[in-house]
């Protein structure tokens, strides 16, 4: 299965993904009744940063504990470090860990679902992203290949979708709607943002569902990596 690309606001090493869900476990419970958001997702939201927090220190203290380990095993084998023929030392212990019992597979993806509903809540703000951390810095030079659009969505009738984010510099954004059950896009093209495009719906006058999803677009061709793909309802 191919793997997806991370959007662009989601850091990308393990250590600034540290950060980034030590600081939204800490803050995210004070923007509760700020955006608002259901307590439930709240509680996920946190759940989520607790298994990242707990499962990285594991596992840097288990990589940190198997250099002890080959330490004690050269001791053992070459008596570097020690005295031939004193007794051997105990090896280091591994500690036992237990995941929370709510723990679950596939952290990241909901992580940035969630996301998506911290930044199209009635209330958001660009400094509320900042502060959670889960916007990508303005001004942040990226190389093209590595750009790809993060995009905010609001459906309005009839069959309008309209989409604001940051063009990053480029000319273009391309756009994709895809029904659910269709493989056949319908592709339009934006200049600026925010900008709003028009389905045409499977059967008019009935709402339907799909996804949204854009790359940026230069001198007929495109930019970057494709944005992930937004859930909409129209009609």
């Amino acid at each position: 299965m191919k793997k997806k690309r991370a959007p662009s606001w989601f850091a990308r090493t393990r250590p600034k993904q540290l950060v980034q869900f030590t600081n939204m476990k800490a803050k995210i419970a004070g923007y509760k009744d700020i955006l608002p958001l259901p307590q439930a997702k709240i509680d996920r939201i946190i759940l989520i940063c607790t298994i990242f927090i707990e499962v990285y220190n594991f596992v840097e203290q288990s990589r940190a504990k198997m250099k002890s380990l080959t330490d004690w095993q050269d001791l053992i084998f070459t008596g570097e470090g020690g005295t031939r023929g004193e007794p051997a030392p105990v090896a280091p212990s591994f500690q036992t860990f237990v995941l929370p019992s709510d723990a679950f597979v596939g952290i990241f993806e909901e992580f940035q679902e969630l996301r998506e509903d911290i930044v199209s809540a009635d209330n958001y703000k660009r400094g509320i992203g900042e502060d959670l951390m889960i916007v990508a810095p303005e001004g942040e030079e990226r190389e093209p290949d590595e750009m790809s659009p993060d995009l905010k969505l609001r459906t309005a009738v009839p069959y309008k979708v309209r989409i604001s984010g940051s063009m990053q510099g480029a000319k273009a954004l391309q756009v994709e709607y895809v029904k659910r059950g269709s493989p056949i896009p319908q592709t339009f093209f934006l200049t600026n943002l925010p900008g709003e495009i028009t389905v045409i719906p499977a059967q008019a006058g009935e709402p339907e569902s799909g996804t949204v999803r854009a790359i940026f677009f230069e001198q007929n061709e495109e930019i970057g990596q494709w944005s992930p793909d937004y859930k909409v309802t129209i009609g």
